[in-house]
């Protein structure tokens, strides 16, 4: 069943500054967020995905006690106002996980280094009962340790069921594939059930291996839900012309409504790819 999950932030420094639930001042604006969490709601949302730590690139990890600090005033009032509705916290904190379970009846963990960051994070997804979202987030190198496929179009044909790749899409595609079974094998160790798969764009990959492992997504795994997290990120908005202006920001073009199209367009194509899972900015301009 297709789901969109709608993007929420309680951090000063979230690329797309309309996700940000603060006030001027900085602090957490809970008749803001409030207003904001029925908004999606009402518009569609099937999930909340509410984050108090930046991931934009280069950022730098607050830490779980400033991270809680954040997050402790929404969950108050989303256990009082929104109990029942699905939740999804961004961290990549075990104790964090933890500490958000009494405020949701249905949460899942929404953790960018899928486990690889907290080593407690899998076994306490998995003891804790809730959801969770593993992605792909290594850089695509042979330094990984997973072996090098992008040899050349022969190499896509064999690997990938007689479609022709670039080297450069094949070996994208070689890598992260090669990621999810060792995930896979890791989740079923740790006793992990219930877990959705998201590739990982804009996580340390190219540009065009962004967009090989958008065009190719229906030769990846499907076993597990696909998620996909593409809305406003700079794949899109460096395709524009106004990406090589320097009097525009990041934060800037990513607020462009030519960026808000190109998310529609490229969720579009995550559909037909297989994706069923949608994390967006814009719940009612998702398509």
């Amino acid at each position: 069943m297709e789901k969109r999950m709608g993007i929420l932030n309680l951090t000063p420094d979230s690329f797309f500054p309309e996700s940000r639930m603060l006030s001027g001042d900085g602090s957490f604006d809970g008749a803001r967020f409030l207003s904001a969490v029925q908004t999606h709601l009402d518009k569609g949302a099937d999930i909340i995905d509410l984050g108090a730590c930046s991931t934009r690139p280069g950022y730098t990890d607050v830490g779980a006690q400033e991270e809680w600090r954040r997050l402790q005033p929404a969950l108050e009032l989303w256990k009082r106002h929104f109990f029942s509705v699905p939740l999804s916290i961004d961290t990549y904190h075990a104790e964090i996980a933890r500490r958000c379970a009494p405020y949701s009846e249905h949460l899942i963990i929404n953790d960018i280094s899928a486990g690889d960051y907290d080593s407690d994070m899998l076994s306490t997804v998995a003891e804790l009962g809730c959801g969770y979202v593993a992605m792909h987030h290594d850089r695509l190198r042979e330094a990984d340790g997973v072996e090098d496929r992008a040899q050349g179009p022969e190499d896509g044909v064999s690997r990938f069921g007689g479609a022709t790749l670039s080297a450069e899409a094949a070996g994208a595609l070689s890598q992260v594939e090669a990621w999810y079974e060792k995930f896979s094998l890791r989740a079923e160790s740790a006793g992990l059930k219930d877990w959705w798969f998201d590739p990982g764009y804009g996580f340390g990959k190219s540009l065009a291996q962004n967009w090989a492992l958008l065009r190719h997504l229906d030769l990846l795994p499907h076993e597990r839900p696909i998620l996909v997290g593409l809305s406003r990120k700079s794949m899109l908005y460096k395709l524009l012309p106004e990406a090589s202006d320097p009097k525009y920001s990041p934060s800037e073009l990513a607020a462009l409504p030519q960026t808000k199209t190109l998310t529609r367009l490229a969720n579009r194509l995550a559909r037909l790819g297989g994706a069923s899972i949608f994390r967006v900015h814009d719940i009612e301009d998702a398509f």
